[in-house]
């Protein structure tokens, strides 16, 4: 698996995760 592959799923994983965080209740 190339790393650009790797870091680009890590961004989107760590995109969500901040996304679901900050959403307000």
């Amino acid at each position: 698996v190339p790393p650009d592959a790797v870091e680009s799923l890590f961004r989107q994983i760590v995109n969500q995760f901040i996304h679901d965080r900050s959403r307000p209740e």
